[in-house]
């Protein structure tokens, strides 16, 4: 399998999101496509297998295109879409990229470039959902426990994707992914009737998110320590405090 099949995929993504761009009314047959592509991309990938390894490998480039897509409907500049396109092409195809290495060039895989890439993605699935979620509700009137149900899932895929690429193997990993999902699905209600904008409320719950999977991951290993939840409080509280301080409230 050849590496340059990431640079074919970034091509297919980039003239996809520029078309929609241009033509609006193009666009949710350009989200069908990317995500069909994605789809077809990671089979081969891995091995042109429909198994567990073709699904754990899935998870986050498909949620990141689909949740980049859902962010880019409520986003009126167009240089901040033009932003969110590149960075989508680029960490996709960066993901595509490792994980064909991973699987048929293993002599050249670096240790932890996969899920190192896997944990940006993670991160931004987090907050493009939880950016289009906040927005589905204040402006179309999604109900709220369908949101929350929502966000239950893309959290417990995404922990669950990480701990996956990771390799991270516990008897209590489950429980890790049931109970984060579950405390991240309830802050998501509670920072939903905050008055701030989405894009605010999004990076409040990306830093809980950080929080709590980082934890989780040094727990699961046997690393954490005090400086380590100190390092992540530390983080995690900054950002509440400017977000706190110099958010607009609306």
């Amino acid at each position: 399998m050849s590496i340059y099949l990431s640079y074919f995929y970034s091509l297919l993504i980039i003239i996809g999101l520029e078309v929609s761009l241009l033509k609006p009314d193009f666009f949710w047959w350009a989200l069908f496509a990317l995500l069909i592509g994605d789809l077809f991309f990671i089979w081969l990938a891995t091995h042109r297998k429909f198994n567990m390894n073709f699904f754990n490998f899935l998870i986050s480039p498909f949620l990141f295109m689909l949740g980049g897509l859902l962010f880019l409907l409520f986003l009126d500049s167009f240089f901040l879409k033009e932003i969110i396109i590149i960075f989508l092409l680029i960490a996709s195809s960066v993901f595509l990229r490792r994980l064909i290495v991973r699987n048929y060039y293993q002599y050249d895989c670096k240790n932890h470039s996969l899920s190192g890439i896997s944990r940006i993605l993670n991160m931004s699935i987090v907050f493009f959902f939880f950016g289009a979620f906040f927005n589905l509700h204040s402006f179309m009137r999604f109900p709220i426990w369908m949101l929350v149900f929502f966000s239950y899932l893309v959290v417990g895929l995404t922990v669950y994707q990480y701990f996956c690429i990771s390799k991270i193997r516990s008897g209590y990993s489950g429980l890790f992914i049931l109970f984060s999902s579950l405390m991240l699905a309830e802050l998501f209600y509670v920072i939903n009737w905050l008055p701030f904008l989405s894009h605010t409320k999004a990076l409040l719950m990306v830093s809980a998110y950080y929080f709590i999977i980082n934890l989780a991951r040094h727990y699961l290993v046997g690393t954490l320590a005090r400086q380590v939840y100190a390092r992540y409080s530390f983080v995690t509280g900054l950002i509440w405090v400017v977000a706190f301080v110099s958010s607009r409230w609306t």
